[in-house]
């Protein structure tokens, strides 16, 4: 780990290699939203799909914070464990796709199984936990891509490549990911009931 925060960055940047990384997660990010909403949409029957519906909405409306938080938190928590090695250039991308293809397919599956009373409670119950968890994940993924990239150049015993990371910005970072899950996670579990959404 002394070559991923061995120097500062300049120039304020704090990621001068942001760009390179960018597809290796945005591309999973999207092949998994686009695969999972084929899937979604248009495989399985419509009983099984009500069958799920059913199963996913009572589960929803049953979990206390604990379990909304632990499920919005899995995913970040598996992301950063995954930074720790150097497989992660491998892993983390996998991952990203994982995690957008479930959201996906599971978003389709509740729509083609009529779950929601009208495209407004669907964007209430779906989207907007969907608009503060997702770019947790990209966020949390491309940090942690970064620094296992660097961490398979001192694998190789070659020196990274541009300077070390800002341990106080990583640091932010974490902040806002745990805070933003949270946020998300008392929404679904308090905001949705005192709007009474029917699921």
């Amino acid at each position: 780990m002394y070559f991923v925060l061995r120097a500062k960055p300049t120039r304020d940047q704090a990621f001068p290699d942001s760009d390179a990384v960018v597809p290796f997660i945005f591309l999973p990010v999207l092949a998994g939203i686009l695969s999972g909403a084929l899937i979604g949409t248009y495989s399985g029957s419509d009983s099984a799909l009500c069958s799920l519906a059913a199963s996913v909405c009572s589960r929803v409306s049953a979990s206390g914070f604990p379990d909304a938080f632990w499920r919005s938190f899995r995913f970040l928590l598996l992301t950063a464990f995954f930074a720790s090695c150097c497989f992660g250039v491998i892993l983390i991308p996998a991952l990203a796709f994982i995690r957008a293809f479930i959201l996906s397919c599971s978003v389709a599956a509740l729509l083609r199984a009529g779950a929601f009373s009208g495209l407004t409670d669907a964007f209430f119950a779906i989207g907007i936990p969907a608009l503060l968890e997702i770019p947790c994940f990209i966020l949390c993924a491309l940090d942690s891509f970064r620094l296992s990239a660097r961490l398979l150049s001192a694998a190789f015993r070659r020196p990274p490549d541009g300077p070390g990371f800002s341990a106080s910005l990583l640091l932010r970072h974490a902040l806002l990911l745990f805070a933003l899950t949270v946020v998300s996670s008392l929404y679904s579990v308090y905001v949705l009931c005192k709007l009474g959404i029917q699921l």
